[in-house]
């Protein structure tokens, strides 16, 4: 492992001949987070010359130029014909980015704490200072063009291979094969219709299919979710399970038999305890101390979680949570499937005339999300056990297409039926 000074050495090396990695260095890496102070001078003068000019400072004159300026110092020496480590820049590269990353870290710890200081701190303006030195990345992906055909269908086609079946086959068919990694995914639907028992199926159906689910409550605790998952799984009311434990104890041994990868991790918030930062920490560390990286994370549900600033309005903040829900989906490449609470009037509608305007609060959801699926269910239907999705928004298929489900809400399933 190269010391420090060996690695700052490095990134001048590449600042003065090598404008490629020069341009992944400068959209994270500050002259102050340098060790060496004359390193840092040399970096941030061919940085602020960089972002005027938009080309490197002369190598020669930048280096005359600080030769003179520190006559007693011998660092500054054989620059001007060393070469960078070209073999070794993407292990360079990784190591400095740790290093900027560490450095950002302790700063907004240090700011937060200076804010809290404060007899009238904002607990949201510390927690946007968090957010911000936790998003420090570098992005090395410079777009495709229009004509790698052949390479776009190959990615295209290694996405859907990745994409989070839904325990609905017929929601696989309007969605091109299910949940796509990095988008977010929200049904809405009046209370009591059953918001969060549709997400359970779905926790419930990517256990079936060996993937690793993550289910975030901020509405039921731990232990009455596991209960909703007892009765799904044992097919039958709640009331009986405690009766026939070892019957439930049998089916949950079969399927983890059949699905040694399958796993499904209940997490409980208090109801606006949480915001997404929260969330996105806790992933954090179930990779670190648990091994334990989720295909498809479910939020019980958005519309409870808790802004990670404070806004000038619920309608704002209820937006801003999406927002955030969506980043963890594309950060961590993995779908996100969460719940919006509609309008009441929505319980009176008939399906074709449920729409977008019975989104209850923020209108930026269904801009923000990638499929929107109303819930619909009349008094007459919930006590037939029928009810109705609706795809409002699906960048993945069709929109105002419906599925027929089959309810039975003491044994916590919904059903396919013919759409």
């Amino acid at each position: 492992m190269p010391s420090r000074e060996a690695l700052e050495r490095q990134v001048v090396l590449f600042s003065l001949n090598d404008l490629p990695i020069f341009l992944k260095y400068i959209k994270f890496l500050e002259p102050k987070h340098f060790s060496n102070s004359i390193y840092g001078e040399i970096y941030k003068a061919q940085k602020e010359y960089y972002m005027q000019e938009l080309v490197l400072h002369d190598k020669k004159y930048l280096i005359d130029t600080f030769k003179e300026k520190h006559k007693e110092s011998t660092i500054i020496n054989n620059l001007d014909t060393e070469q960078p480590a070209v073999a070794s820049k993407k292990h360079i590269l990784g190591e400095i980015f740790k290093i900027a990353k560490k450095r950002k870290v302790l700063e907004g710890l240090t700011s937060s704490l200076d804010l809290a200081e404060e007899d009238d701190f904002e607990v949201g303006d510390i927690e946007k200072i968090i957010r911000e030195s936790l998003a420090i990345s570098y992005d090395t992906n410079l777009g495709m063009s229009i004509f790698d055909f052949e390479k776009r269908i190959v990615r295209l086609k290694k996405l859907r291979d990745e994409a989070v079946k839904s325990f609905s086959n017929n929601l696989n068919n309007i969605t091109s094969g299910g949940f796509y990694p990095g988008e977010l995914y929200v049904y809405m639907a009046p209370p009591g219709v059953g918001k969060s028992m549709f997400l359970l199926q779905e926790a419930n159906g990517s256990l079936r299919n060996n993937k690793k689910v993550v289910y975030i409550s901020f509405e039921l605790s731990e232990i009455r979710l596991g209960l909703r998952f007892d009765s799904l799984i044992g097919q039958m009311k709640t009331k009986d399970i405690f009766e026939n434990k070892q019957a439930i104890s049998d089916k949950y041994t079969r399927i983890r038999k059949a699905c040694p990868n399958g796993e499904i991790i209940i997490k409980e918030f208090p109801t606006k305890g949480a915001s997404p930062l929260d969330i996105n920490i806790f992933l954090d560390q179930l990779r670190i101390y648990e091994d334990f990286v989720p295909d498809v994370i479910i939020v019980d549900y958005g519309d409870i979680v808790a802004s990670a600033t404070t806004k000038q309005n619920d309608y704002q903040e209820q937006g801003e949570v999406f927002q955030l829900l969506r980043r963890i989906a594309i950060e961590r490449q993995v779908p996100v499937l969460t719940a919006t609470q509609s309008t009441r009037s929505m319980l009176e509608k008939k399906i074709d005339d449920v729409n977008l305007g019975q989104v209850s609060d923020s209108f930026m959801i269904p801009r923000i999300a990638d499929g929107l699926y109303a819930l619909c269910q009349t008094p007459t239907q919930r006590e037939e056990g029928v009810m109705y999705l609706k795809s409002l928004k699906n960048r993945n298929g069709p929109v105002n297409f419906y599925c027929k489900y089959v309810v039975d809400y003491e044994k916590m399933y919904i059903r396919d039926t013919e759409n």
